[in-house]
């Protein structure tokens, strides 16, 4: 998983990654502007933006926004090797683009 921060809108653009290629993946507007459409107090208090699966990897991506911290809270796996399988990435990205790691 690779997240592009857009630099004169902050969007964030998602591209999953395989083996040998990446794939281009949603678009989301700005932490910004999402905690502008769903502010502190919303309900309910994770807005599910995205449930897909990667592309790049075949495992399930689940994209939310937690309205109770305004971060992109993104929960997936990462690929399965002969060390590991159904090993799980979850992070979440805050409005000045600063990465928080949950379980790498």
């Amino acid at each position: 998983m690779q997240v592009c921060r857009d630099i004169d809108s902050g969007a964030l653009h998602f591209h999953f990654v395989g083996r040998k290629e990446v794939f281009s993946g949603p678009i989301f507007a700005s932490v910004a502007e999402l905690i502008s459409d769903y502010p502190l107090g919303h309900t309910p208090s994770a807005v599910e933006l995205y449930n897909g699966t990667s592309t790049g990897t075949g495992k399930k991506v689940i994209v939310r926004f937690l309205t109770d911290n305004g971060r992109l809270h993104v929960s997936t796996y990462y690929a399965d090797t002969i060390y590991a399988a159904n090993k799980p990435y979850i992070f979440t990205i805050d409005q000045y683009g600063t990465v928080t790691h949950l379980a790498w």
